[in-house]
């Protein structure tokens, strides 16, 4: 389903909810290897409105394999307008329903604890700390300047206990 691809592609690349909610067909490359990140959909008047990102916010995603395909169908779902935003008519993808959509479909997998689309981000998030990436350079992916917020998901290091040496 097109909520199941979206939430893989989130969780993938780190993109937002809000900025997969503004990609458009357009901005990713004819064979999907590269994912162009410039709009974030806010909400105006209950609709969700394509609004440019700062410059520095800005930032192009190189696809792997698995994000290629994932990219590819997304493109190919959109046609010519935003790939979930109001313009697409698409009520399931609407200001009010993305979230709680999202939230739907968690609640139906058995062990799976609530959790927002934003989760998607956390998990990219840990997975990038746990492939020895610097949080410098996940936030430079995430177009973030500051680190702070992605610290809280860097793996605890197991620290061994020392026990004293008895004094004979």
């Amino acid at each position: 389903t097109l909520l199941g691809i979206s939430t893989r592609f989130m969780i993938e690349t780190g993109i937002q909810g809000q900025e997969l909610l503004a990609l458009s067909a357009d901005d990713i490359s004819k064979k999907g290897d590269t994912i162009h990140i410039h709009r974030m959909a806010r909400p105006i008047n209950g609709r969700m409105c394509p609004e440019e990102l700062p410059e520095d916010c800005q930032r192009t995603i190189q696809a792997n394999r698995k994000v290629r395909q994932l990219a590819l169908t997304l493109k190919e779902m959109a046609g010519p307008m935003t790939i979930m935003g109001a313009e697409s008519h698409n009520t399931y993808y609407d200001a009010k329903d993305f979230r709680r959509s999202f939230e739907n479909m968690l609640s139906k997998i058995p062990g799976v604890e609530p959790r927002t689309p934003a989760a998607c981000r956390n998990t990219f998030v840990a997975n990038q700390f746990a492939a020895g990436k610097k949080a410098t350079e996940i936030a430079q992916m995430l177009g973030i300047k500051d680190t702070r917020g992605i610290a809280k998901f860097r793996p605890k290091r197991s620290r061994k206990k020392t026990v004293p040496k008895k004094s004979e």
